[in-house]
Parts: C-alpha cells; structure tokens; sequence
C-alpha cells in the first residue's frame, strides 16, 4: 500500500494519469510485492493529457480518498476519509508511507494499530511549506512541523531523499537510508558536448534564457522573485528572457510580470509532457530553482543532466546539488543578481556545465535501483519476517 495525498487524476478513457505518480514510481514497489494498492485523492483529469504520464493498470489499484486538505473539506470528509484509510490498511501486507502528506501521516497510525510492517519515504519539509504559504497555513505551520517530526523519530524505517537537510530536521530513532526519488536515464556524452557547443556559439546580443521548471501556482517556487529581477538586470546591461514550464493557473505571475513592466520578456510554457521537458531544457542558457520549500528537486537534477549552468536558492536539499557559490538565500534578489553576473563569463558557464552533467550522474536510474534494493531487502529482513 502506498499512500501519499496525490492526486492521481482519472483520464477521459478511464485510466489513471499523474505527475509525479508514475509508472517507474510503480515499478518501483513491486519490488516489495506482487501488487501496489495507491492511497491517495483522485480528479478528474481535465484539458489536454499531454502534461501528464498514464500509469498501467497491470498490478495495480487505487482507493480514492475524499477531499481533505482544506478546512472546510477536512470538517465535511474526515469520517469517510479514516474509514476508507482503516480498511485500505487493514488488508495491506506493506505499507508504504511518503511524508509529509496527511494521507500518509493517518495511514502510519492506522500501520500502527493493525501491527502492519511499515517505512516512510521522507521527502520535503512540512514548515518551509507551509511558512511561505497564506496565513491560515502559516497558522498551522508549527503543528504540521511536530506532526512530521514526531512521524519520523518514531518510524521503524526512513528513507530520506536527501543526504542531510531532511535528517537533521527531522531525525529518526530507527533504520535510515538516503536514496533520491529522482531517477535518471543515461545521458551520453553528446549531451554534454552539444551544451558546450550551445555555451560558445552563443551571441552576446542574445537575451539569457532563464529557465524554471515548477507549477506557476504555487507561490512558494519563488518564480516571482525571479521575475522581480528582470528589469535590474536589463539596466545593468543583461538582457534576460524568463521561462517558465509548469501546470497551474498563471494569472499570478503574469500579473506580477506586467506589474515589473516585464510581461514580454517571461514566456509560459504550461504543462510540458516530461517525455519533452529535455529537449526544452536543451535551448536554455541557465536553470534556475528560486524555491522557498524544496526537498531534493527533480527539476534542477534534470537540468544538471543536460549541462545546463544552475542557480538555487539556499532551500531544503538544493545546497547538496550546486556549490556554494551558485546557491543564494531565497528571497534575497540581490544576492542573486550578484552571482548571475558572476557566472556570465564563458569559462564559468562551461566550467558549470562540466560539473552539472558529470555530479547528475549520481542519479542515474541503475544505481539507484541497487540502493533502493539493499533498502528493502533490509525492510524485509527486520520487519516483514516477523509477521510470518
């Protein structure tokens, strides 16, 4: 059983479509056994399907958990929620449980009372999340922060995605690993020799094309910050077109763009299937993860794996990934525009695009999938045989 708040979102035809629910995210626990069960919200799939990856329905099925991240769905959808939760548990032989998410958090006290073997994947932080949302969040935050924390000292088995900002936040008093759930194909070294003909072929009369790859809804992405710095880097004699590739309502940021004075120089891509993220990737200059809560991005992992040059802000598991001297603190513009011009030099983006491509490879899918391996065969030694 995996459970996590989702969604998944139920196609035209049907099936069963996510974004970062996938099939290799499927595959992947059928390592544990011969059927995963998701435990998780389910929407209909609305518009294009294009921006969205269709799970098999082979060795798999899915719960639906009503509506319960909101107050007022919370109020009206908690009985049923933990009714649907309390049965999907009870049948279960493993749980699975990636945290935070509050599906995820009652599914582990439920494991809890029915005795069954579970791990938790720990993933992101719950108060940089919330701490940079709206009010009502920001209210909640410090609960949801011991929520989380409490989860994970108590948990049997973590896995963390990072290699240190998720473990000193919230440690664990049982067995540890750290995998990344970012899981990349091999990248020959065409990859890196085309971005270094990019990097030297490129015309100084052309605009920089910054790149973020995030959903444009959620405000704590920090692409309007990144917007925010459009116009001083124009007057400073950098010319700087800003795209942004992601699903979600784009109002937001096109507003703070015409506010700036900028709205011709950001570029809106919306949902891209990931299949096509790559090659979008590919005529970029620079990525950029302007995040105010992150655990270990996939997004700026991707772009390492394509030689692009990459900026971060000082955020969750993002100073693991770049060097100190491409890493800024989030929100802090000026910082940043002082380490963009740094970087413009032809050696230092070609330097940078070296070391991104070669560091990426930590992450290719086969390593991992030893990793992961050694993991479970551990979980299933210490606590499956137990039950048995």
């Amino acid at each position: 059983l995996f459970a996590h708040n989702g969604p998944l979102y139920r196609g035209h035809d049907g099936g069963l479509y996510g974004t970062h629910i996938t099939d290799s995210l499927r595959q992947r626990y059928l390592q544990l056994g011969g059927h995963v069960h998701f435990l998780m919200r389910e929407r209909p799939l609305e518009g294009d399907e294009a921006g969205f990856s269709r799970l098999s329905s082979q060795a798999m099925s899915l719960t639906a958990i009503p509506e319960v991240l909101t107050p007022w769905s919370l109020i009206a959808n908690q009985r049923e929620a933990g009714r649907r939760i309390d049965a999907a548990v009870a049948s279960c032989d493993i749980l699975v449980a990636r945290i935070p998410s509050l599906i995820g958090r009652w599914a582990v006290a439920a494991a809890k009372r029915y005795k069954k073997p579970y791990m938790v994947e720990c993933v992101a932080c719950n108060w940089d999340a919330l701490s940079n949302h709206k009010l009502l969040a920001r209210i909640a935050a410090p609960w949801y922060w011991y929520a989380q924390r409490r989860v994970i000292k108590q948990a049997p088995f973590v896995i963390y995605v990072t290699r240190e900002f998720l473990q000193k936040r919230y440690p664990t008093k049982g067995r540890s690993f750290s995998i990344s759930n970012v899981e990349l194909k091999a990248s020959d070294d065409s990859v890196l020799t085309r971005r270094l003909e990019h990097i030297r072929g490129r015309n100084d009369e052309d605009p920089i094309r910054l790149v973020t790859v995030a959903s444009v809804s959620t405000p704590y992405k920090g692409q309007a910050d990144v917007i925010s710095t459009l116009k001083p880097l124009q007057a400073a004699g950098i010319a700087c077109e800003y795209h942004l590739v992601g699903g979600g309502d784009q109002e937001r940021l096109r507003n703070i763009s015409r506010k700036h004075g900028v709205e011709d120089f950001v570029i809106f891509h919306g949902a891209v299937r990931h299949a096509d993220v790559f090659e979008l990737l590919d005529g970029m200059d620079i990525y950029i993860q302007p995040s105010r809560q992150e655990g270990l991005p996939r997004a700026v992992i991707e772009a390492m794996s394509r030689g692009l040059p990459a900026l971060g802000a000082r955020t969750g598991g993002i100073p693991e990934l770049l060097p100190a001297e491409r890493i800024f603190p989030a929100g802090d513009m000026a910082k940043l525009i002082h380490i963009f011009r740094n970087m413009l030099r032809d050696d230092q983006m070609e330097s940078e695009a070296v070391r991104n491509f070669e560091d990426a490879k930590r992450y290719r899918i086969g390593s991992l999938i030893e990793s992961r391996k050694v993991a479970y065969d551990e979980f299933i030694k210490l606590f499956l045989t137990k039950t048995r």
